[in-house]
């Protein structure tokens, strides 16, 4: 009974602690694709001709490849700007390359 007990208690507080971390911010190994996430770094152009891509490099050094229409815009206007972005993942990193996220809205990080 006594072993009955301190197992419910366990498997209690294991549950506990799962939902809890559900409710916290996403980190980079918790990613799914369609999750949408907020992200906020500087606006680079990495590769080489004929494969540059338009990246947000994030204070930690990690790298987002930007998709869809405002990624262009980003390119083009905000470039070595902080941005923070509200995305979609679109694809995880997989050590090559970097995850690759649809841009859905951003806006200038810090007045500029």
């Amino acid at each position: 009974m006594k072993r009955f007990t301190i197992m419910l208690i366990l498997v209690f507080f294991s549950f506990m602690t799962l939902e809890a971390g559900a409710a916290g911010e996403v980190t980079e190994g918790s990613l799914e694709p369609g999750d949408v996430i907020k992200l906020t770094g500087r606006i680079k152009v990495k590769g080489n001709e004929p494969f540059p891509m338009t990246v947000l490099e994030t204070e930690e050094g990690r790298d987002y490849v930007l998709s869809g229409e405002k990624a262009d815009l980003l390119c083009r206007d905000f470039q070595l700007k902080m941005m923070s972005i509200k995305a979609r993942v679109i694809r995880l990193g997989d050590g090559l390359l970097p995850a690759e996220i649809e841009v859905l809205s951003y806006e200038i990080a810090g007045g500029g």
